[in-house]
């Protein structure tokens, strides 16, 4: 019924059987109705994407919580607004680096109620830490380009010099 006579835009109402009992059709009002009460509330995240490197291979992993991008592969995440730097994954990452981590890329994705700044970091690693083990893939770079991205990703390998 109300695909058919109540539409958005252009109203039925001189057919509408509810007519005569409508307070909107009585007072004119229909132009004005519904009221959207609700804006949207574009929530902000950000991501630390830390883009690892053990000789020729990366690390990527799968997302899986039921969220943005699921079943799609990224990078080693930490989602925080707090200095990455002092997370306990950032730490023990940084004592597996051959030199320095430092930050290779930036990119801002805005989705319908999500704007996702993410910030890309390289390590190059000198062991494949243990809490990595069973958690993702490391992949040939040669290969990294045969899994399914996000397009904050895709953007990063279209920047990216390292593949």
């Amino acid at each position: 019924f109300g695909a058919v006579v109540y539409k958005p835009n252009h109203p039925l109402c001189e057919i509408c059987p509810l007519s005569a009992h409508c307070v909107a059709f009585k007072k004119e009002l229909i132009p004005l109705l519904p009221v959207k009460s609700k804006q949207l509330v574009v929530k902000k995240r950000q991501f630390h994407y830390l883009v690892l490197r053990h000789g020729k291979q990366w690390y990527i992993q799968e997302r899986q919580e039921k969220d943005i991008w699921q079943h799609l592969f990224e990078f080693y995440l930490i989602e925080t607004e707090d200095d990455v730097r002092e997370s306990t994954a950032w730490k023990t990452l940084e004592r597996a680096t051959l030199q320095r981590p430092e930050k290779i890329f930036e990119h801002r994705q805005k989705l319908t109620h999500q704007l996702i700044q993410s910030t890309f970091y390289l390590l190059n690693l000198c062991h494949k830490p243990a809490f990595l083990k069973n958690s993702g893939l490391w992949v040939d770079g040669d290969e990294i380009k045969n899994f399914a991205f996000p397009q904050t990703i895709i953007s990063f390998f279209k920047q990216n010099i390292y593949f």
